[in-house]
C-alpha cells in the first residue's frame, strides 16, 4: 500500500504493523495512508513553527502528490478519506486552514481528522 507515496525521513513504518487490527482493505488503507500524511503534517507544523520554509515546502509537495497516492485512487469510490486528505494537503499548500463547519487550522485539527 506504500508504494507510489513519498515517505517522511524516518517514519517508523512498523507502527502500521503494531497497530490493532483493521476490519477491511479501505480501514487499512486510511491507516496507511493516514499514518504517512500524519507524520508529513506534524512535519510541516514543526516546520512552519521554526520558521523553516524549505522544510515546509518538501511537505508541500509530498502532499500534492497525495493525489496520485493509489492507495487513495482505490479508496475514492468507497468513502470520504481521500477527500479529507486531499483538503489537508491544499490547506498545507495554502494558508493552513480548512473550513470544517468552522475554520480550523491544520495544526490543531490534522490529528482528529486523519490520524489512527
Amino acid at each position: 500500500m506504500i508504494s507510489g507515496i513519498p515517505l517522511p525521513p524516518g517514519l517508523d513504518l512498523e507502527r502500521l504493523s503494531a497497530a490493532g487490527t483493521t476490519r477491511d482493505r479501505y480501514q487499512l488503507g486510511a491507516r496507511v495512508a493516514g499514518t504517512i500524511a500524519c507524520a508529513w503534517i506534524g512535519r510541516w507544523v514543526d516546520a512552519r513553527a521554526a520558521g523553516d520554509a524549505a522544510a515546509a515546502q518538501r511537505v508541500v509537495d509530498a502532499l500534492a502528490s497525495s493525489r496520485q497516492w493509489p492507495v487513495l485512487l482505490a479508496m475514492e469510490s468507497e468513502g470520504d478519506y481521500p477527500k479529507v486528505l486531499w483538503e489537508y494537503a491544499a490547506a498545507v499548500a495554502g494558508d493552513g486552514t480548512l473550513v470544517a463547519g468552522k475554520r480550523v487550522t491544520v495544526a490543531e485539527s490534522y490529528e482528529a481528522a486523519l490520524c489512527s
